[in-house]
């Protein structure tokens, strides 16, 4: 809205400053007008952190649905090969108790959701994932997927041929994502996510969630509490897929 001046009787294209310092005390001073929308930009990416990592809280304002970036591709690899059970894999003991034992859940199928490799190429139907395999959803605005995310990429690379690692970018803005799977060197294929179709077809609302999936596509445990460590998420792996990686 702009403002209205009143103008000198004496000079009508003079603006008359008392009243507009009444209106506006900075009016004349930049400095404090500048000062005043910085802290207002501080309060608001305040407010952003607290937040937390639930899905409507993290989704970035300039997300992009489809579209492709202008940067180079990110480093992912292709999704080729998940519809079909690791060549390495061993015979199947999932659901086998490791030592100490561990929560157990009932195996369910993976939903039927459809969704874009990050790296291009043809869209991976979740339901065909065959395992041992690891789904990983995470988004670069939540603080314990990025502490986790390096955690998956040295699993990926010990379990090369064994297990699959799949990490499922949710609600998230690409670009971001590519910038941010450069800065860690996460390199195992990524589906990407941004209407959170398997997250809610999951019955989740907040990330990350972790879903541990046997050779015959059932969701064995689905792991939904604090960022995983590697002795954390090899145990899991043992108990619930029979995998045991050095």
């Amino acid at each position: 809205m702009h403002r209205r001046l009143r103008y000198s009787r004496q000079d009508p294209g003079r603006v008359s400053v008392p009243n507009l310092l009444r209106r506006d005390p900075t009016a004349l001073d930049p400095g404090r007008r500048v000062g005043k929308r910085l802290r207002g930009a501080a309060l608001l990416a305040v407010v952003a952190l607290v937040a937390g990592c639930t899905a409507e809280a993290g989704g970035s304002p300039s997300a992009q649905a489809t579209g492709a970036s202008t940067t180079p591709a990110a480093p992912f690899a292709a999704c080729d090969g998940l519809t079909a059970v690791p060549p390495d894999a061993g015979r199947d003991t999932a659901g086998a108790d490791a030592p100490g034992g561990g929560p157990t859940q009932p195996p369910r199928p993976l939903p039927a959701v459809e969704l874009n490799c990050f790296a291009g190429g043809p869209a991976v139907q979740v339901s065909a994932v065959r395992g041992p395999a690891l789904i990983n959803l995470w988004a670069s605005w939540c603080s314990p997927c990025r502490r986790e995310l390096p955690v998956f990429e040295r699993y990926a690379r010990r379990a090369a041929g064994q297990v699959h690692v799949v990490g499922v970018d949710t609600k998230d803005d690409r670009e971001v994502a590519e910038d941010l799977v450069r800065e860690l060197g996460i390199t195992f294929p990524t589906l990407y996510d941004r209407e959170q179709r398997l997250l809610f077809a999951m019955s989740r609302t907040a990330l990350p969630v972790t879903l541990f999936v046997d050779r015959s596509g059932q969701v064995r445990f689905v792991y939904a509490a604090e960022a995983l460590d590697e002795p954390t998420l090899a145990r899991y792996a043992k108990q619930y897929l029979g995998v045991v990686v050095p």
